[in-house]
Formats: C-alpha cells, structure tokens, sequence
C-alpha cells in the first residue's frame, strides 16, 4: 500500500486488511510505503508496527507523486515473495475481496488477477474522460480488460517488477501505463468483479481543469508508450 496524509484512517485500514487477509493462516507480509506524509500518518504507521510483527513500513521525507510512490512500493518488495497483492489506502477497497484474486490465481495462473470495481461514482466530466482513454487503451494496446486503472491487482512478483520498472512517463495515474505495457509484453491477465467502498477521509479526486490536464497527461503518456514500443520493435 502507498499512502499519504492518511492518518485518520490508515490504522483501521490496515487492521481490517490484517483481519481479512492474514489471519487465516497465510503467510502474509503487509508493506506500507509512506510517501512524504504531513499530518502524522509516518507516525501512525510506525506505531503500528511495533505491535503488528507482519508490518514493514518505508518512509520518505519529501512527495514523490503517486505513480513514482506506487513504482518503488512495487520494486522494494523483498525476493522471498511470490506474490504481490498491491492495494490503494483509501479503504475503498474491500480486502476481503483479496480471495476471489487469490483464488483465480491458483486456478488458472496467470500473471496478474485485477479487480474491476463495481458500482464507481464519478462526475459526467471524470466519466467522458476515462471512458475516453480506456475505448483508447483498448484500441490501440488490445487490451482486454475493463478496469483499467484498478489499483487492486494480486501479480506474481518477478512480473508486477518486470513491468514496474518500466513505468516512466504517467504523472498522475500510473495504472493506465502499467496496464497497456502488461499487455505490450504479453503478460496473462485475468478480471474479476470486486467492490468499491466510499472514500475513507477527504476526497482527492481531481475536479474541472485539473481533470483534463491529467487525462491529457495520460493520452500522451499511452502515445509514447506506443511509440517507443513500435520503434523498438523496428530495430
């Protein structure tokens, strides 16, 4: 999980991952990567991890911005791990949903199990926008998938890595690109419907112009990702 600003409810976050997801005898490690926080979630999380032995906490003294946070989360996961269940900390998600992922993977294996969330609230404009850059996303990588921003997805670890490195250019969203280079590889990817929770504390939800410039930022994100893998591809 990467967070930032989320004192208010991080701890309850967790703890409800923790009574959902690691208590029912898995081997499961939780790590929180505090991205330059300024209201005491820094604080809270290694409190926290005093008395929670199955949590690891990274900080950071300055923002590095979502997609770079999400990036680094997902590359400093130790070795020993098989999987990674990457989640957002907002308490939207339900972790319980965690084993309807799980249980796909050891079903069919494939390379990544993503969660696509049912019941989304947005405005017209925020609507427009990403059904826009998803009929795009689709077109052009043949993505097959409907979520394609989801931040709950259980990956095998040497793939979520292998990918995760090579995320560069997204400035707000990180998933679109990570989502369309899954694809660009060859990765097998599968969906399943999980559900999506009110926002837990203060929204962060871009509104008005800031909503365009970001879905802006990703459309030329998506084009030099395409690009770059097509003059590869040439050489």
């Amino acid at each position: 999980m990467p967070t930032y600003n989320e004192a208010d409810t991080i701890q309850l976050t967790i703890s409800e991952a923790n009574e959902k997801i690691g208590n029912n005898g898995n081997d499961v490690v939780f790590l929180v990567s505090e991205d330059g926080s300024r209201d005491g979630t820094r604080q809270t999380l290694l409190s926290l991890a005093r008395t929670m032995p199955n949590l690891k906490v990274s900080t950071c003294p300055t923002r590095k911005g979502y997609p770079i946070a999400a990036r680094d989360a997902l590359l400093n996961v130790e070795s020993n791990a098989e999987y990674i269940l990457f989640m957002d900390s907002d308490g939207q998600y339900d972790p319980a949903d965690f084993h309807q992922l799980w249980a796909t993977m050891q079903f069919s294996s494939p390379d990544i199990v993503m969660g696509r969330r049912n019941k989304r609230v947005e405005s017209p404009l925020r609507i427009f926008l990403s059904t826009g850059l998803r009929l795009i996303e689709r077109t052009f990588f043949r993505v097959k998938c409907r979520d394609v921003t989801s931040a709950f997805r259980l990956m095998k670890r040497e793939t979520a890595m292998n990918i995760a490195r090579s995320v560069k250019y997204s400035k707000y969203n990180f998933w679109l690109e990570f989502t369309a280079r899954s694809y660009l590889n060859g990765y097998n990817i599968l969906e399943v419907p999980v559900a999506y929770r009110a926002r837990q504390g203060a929204s962060r939800v871009y509104k008005g112009s800031k909503i365009v410039s970001a879905a802006f930022n990703e459309l030329f994100t998506l084009v030099r990702v395409w690009r770059d893998f097509h003059l590869r591809t040439r050489e």
